[in-house]
């Protein structure tokens, strides 16, 4: 990097977060939404038609337990490396369940739906482990929001909170800690700002100087508006990362040369700047690896121009308020159906009386001449809850979940091919929906991949002899099996998995494999020892009929 050029970081800042108290405050209502049904103070929605929404959509565009990832070569490295791919695969999976990723993946898309985008970040974590965190959109600005692709962004910034006592452990062999100290004492609030996350800093820093000085400033809190809220009593200060793309250049004699290109990593407390280091995570390296962004957008519903999405609930609020209205309505129908109205004339009724009445069984008289109570009993309409049924079709429609697939079979309609070839012809909009998410599930995964291959020394055997996954080539990606994150594709796997074994085109392993039954690794011991007993069998019987043959020869 040229040192004669240095950033404003504090401007970089700024420019980053011109949406941010817009977003969180859209994020914090569409949350509210989401958990409670209402914006209304008070008891919740009595039925939260957006929560099952979500929740159903989501499992058709991701199933933790039934993705499968296969990885990709490029075409030029196919016969060198073809023969590790499976080993590399199988330890790709065991970091994918026992890190969690399957299911914070599954976490992001849910909250992508809700918000509109989610943020996964990958790091380094000890014993060369692979760690994955979930980044609250709120937390996080990009410097061109018309810009979707975050690979594209020239800079952006990740804020986080840590408690002092976190603070003061990153910095304690800092020559001026008790200058950064004294300005995060200033700056500490109690509790956690909207969409504030705590990441775990990687120790890879530059020292630079931090002046002590007050900082004014307000950073709003979710407040009573829910009830899943964190509540926090230590106290904690904000700090900014900022990512900014460079050129590092290289002198060579009296030419200055660039080299390649890489991310600077600022971590700044308030206008301060206390760290820099080069991307820590994915940095550039001479042996041919690539320099990669951590960060990876979950965007269920991706907008062309705009880099934080749309979310799946918020054209929907309408229908649920809607739903709510008429659900109060038929209630009260419903009330003055058991405990209806009355209207008296030509008497006066005390409050004795009144009370008697109301009462199941209740009765009163008077002797006065002329008095009558008539009941005022409202008749509940026949349609009454068909505006109700119809809402609720709006809901599932807008899903793009076809009706046969939400387990209720369309009238008319048999089992079996029939239904699969329904199925298969009104699955197309969740399937799309299914392949945007399935999209980013590769770029994480792949990423995570390129993680290990940095980090593992561990050797991996195969019939060639062992290798390392550092070895493989680093332009190498991770893909998903056959659309196996989504159940959508469920029966269509099936279905060629079979057509496949019966043409002889996979092995039995593999058969196992693709079908991902419980215990499947066991299962595929005992299919390659079945699927080797079978080739033996089968060349004894030719050995037996070619011996047949060569003696009807001799005679």
């Amino acid at each position: 990097m040229d040192d004669d050029y240095k950033h404003d970081y504090a401007e970089i800042v700024k420019r980053c977060e011109v949406s941010r108290d817009r977003r969180r405050e859209h994020d914090q209502w569409m949350r509210l939404w989401y958990t409670r049904g209402t914006d209304a103070a008070g008891p919740p929605a009595k039925y939260n038609r957006l929560e099952p929404h979500v929740d159903r959509l989501a499992s058709f565009l991701y199933t933790p337990e039934g993705t499968r990832f296969f990885l990709h070569l490029p075409p030029e490295h196919r016969d060198e490396w073809l023969h590790t791919l499976e080993p590399a695969r199988d330890e790709f999976m065991t970091v994918w369940r026992t890190s969690g990723a399957d299911m914070l993946f599954a976490h992001a898309v849910e909250w992508g739906l809700v918000k509109g985008c989610s943020i996964l970040k990958l790091s380094p974590g000890p014993n060369h482990a692979v760690e994955v965190d979930y980044v609250e959109p709120g937390s996080f600005g990009v410097l061109s929001e018309y810009i979707p692709d975050i690979a594209r962004q020239e800079a952006f910034v990740h804020w986080f909170v840590l408690t002092m006592g976190e603070l003061e452990r990153m910095v304690r062999d800092l020559p001026n800690k008790r200058d950064i100290l004294a300005l995060a004492d200033s700056m500490k609030i109690n509790e956690p700002p909207v969409g504030a996350t705590y990441p775990k800093l990687i120790q890879q820093i530059i020292v630079t100087s931090v002046q002590a000085q007050q900082v004014s400033g307000f950073l709003p809190t979710l407040g009573m508006l829910e009830e899943l809220r964190p509540e926090n009593d230590e106290p904690i200060v904000e700090l900014a990362e900022v990512w900014v793309k460079e050129d590092y250049r290289v002198k060579r004699g009296s030419v200055t040369t660039t080299e390649f290109r890489d991310y600077e990593v600022t971590t700044m407390l308030g206008p301060e700047v206390l760290f820099q280091r080069r991307n820590p995570v994915f940095p550039w390296t001479p042996g041919g690896w690539e320099s990669e962004c951590p960060f990876i957008p979950v965007t269920p519903r991706p907008v062309a121009d705009y880099f934080w999405g749309k979310s799946e609930i918020q054209p929907l609020i309408q229908l649920q308020q809607w739903r709510e209205d008429r659900m109060a309505d038929i209630d009260i129908l419903l009330k003055k159906q058991l405990d209806p109205p009355r209207f008296f004339s030509g008497v006066t009724i005390g409050d004795d009386k009144l009370k008697a009445l109301s009462g199941a069984g209740g009765y009163a008289s008077t002797p006065l001449p002329g008095a009558k109570m008539d009941v005022l009993k409202p008749e509940m309409p026949e349609n009454a809850f068909s505006t109700i049924r119809e809402i609720d079709r709006m809901f599932d429609e807008s899903s793009g979940i076809p009706e046969i697939l939400q387990g209720t079979n369309a009238e008319g309609v048999r089992a079996g091919s029939q239904a699969s070839t329904l199925a298969g012809i009104g699955a197309g909009r969740i399937r799309k929906r299914a392949l945007i998410t399935e999209d980013s599930l590769e770029v994480v995964a792949t990423r995570m991949f390129h993680l290990m291959q940095r980090r593992d020394p561990t050797p991996y055997n195969t019939p060639k002899g062992r290798f390392l996954l550092s070895q493989l080539p680093p332009d190498i990606q991770m893909k998903v099996s056959a659309h196996t994150s989504s159940p959508v594709y469920q029966e269509q796997v099936e279905r060629k998995v079979a057509i496949l074994l019966k043409a002889g085109a996979i092995t039995l392993p593999k058969l196992v494999e693709l079908l991902d039954p419980p215990g499947a690794e066991a299962l595929k011991v005992e299919a390659q020892l079945l699927q080797d007993a079978q080739s033996q069998f089968k060349q004894k019987v030719l050995e037996i009929q070619l011996q047949k043959a060569m003696r009807g020869r001799q005679r």
